[in-house]
């Protein structure tokens, strides 16, 4: 495991998590051709296609969001190559991100449900091989890494997809979403060093509650009135 921090490789400099990130995606990639079939099934092609196109809108939203915070730079637009926002950066290319997933959905009229299920399966596969490079100390039982607390619970949500029978769409969405928030919020309040906060809160905690949200969501409204349908 790493410790997230600056390294230098010739000209250029960059923190460890983003080289950790830019790796699990690929592993990510990868290991969609190793899947067991149960879970393969939920990435078809067209899935795979709206996930490649989030990658690259979100890596070109993040690289170009200095010019909106800074308009000093458009003087010196080169400097966006050795640019690694971390902060406001991270959290507009996100928003954007964002944006472009929900006009793909309208305009593909792809079924939502099924589609933030395979996202839930995605953001857990990630989260499994970043969790496996990025040592994250905590303030309690400093012996073990916060990332180990979040393998397990993840390891355990992958085995239980694939013993279970399979579940309608939106259940894997709506449960997986809420498991992943409430564990982000817990880890974020025990992990020892200081984060770097966006509006008083943390990254990882906006992205927990993005899922707790989007999850409670799925389940309270869109499941329901799925039911009520049927």
């Amino acid at each position: 495991m790493i410790i997230d921090t600056f390294v230098h490789l010739g000209t250029f400099s960059g923190r460890t998590s983003i080289f950790a990130t830019l790796l699990s995606i690929v592993l990510f990639l990868i290991s969609l051709k190793i899947l067991p079939r149960k879970l393969k099934h939920h990435f078809g092609n067209e899935t795979l296609d709206l996930f490649f196109s989030l990658f690259i809108v979100f890596i070109i939203a993040w690289k170009v969001s200095p010019l909106l915070i800074q308009p000093d730079l458009w003087k010196k637009p080169m400097i966006l190559i050795y640019a690694q926002g971390i902060g406001t950066e991270i959290w507009l290319a996100s928003i954007i991100t964002l944006l472009f997933f929900m006009w793909k959905i309208w305009k593909k009229k792809l079924p939502i449900l099924k589609v933030i299920d395979s996202l839930t399966i995605a953001i857990y596969l990630f989260l499994f091989f970043y969790s496996l490079f990025v040592y994250s100390p905590g303030k309690i039982f400093i012996q073990i890494p916060i990332n180990i607390y979040r393998e397990i619970v993840i390891i355990s949500f992958l085995i239980y997809l694939y013993k279970t029978k399979p579940l309608a769409s939106g259940f894997i969405g709506a449960f997986g979403l809420i498991t992943i928030g409430v564990l982000e919020l817990i880890l974020s309040l025990l992990k020892a060093e200081t984060n770097l906060l966006i509006y008083y809160l943390s990254l990882s905690q906006w992205f927990a509650f993005l899922c707790l949200s989007t999850g409670i969501y799925l389940l309270f409204f869109k499941l329901e009135r799925k039911k009520k349908r049927c």
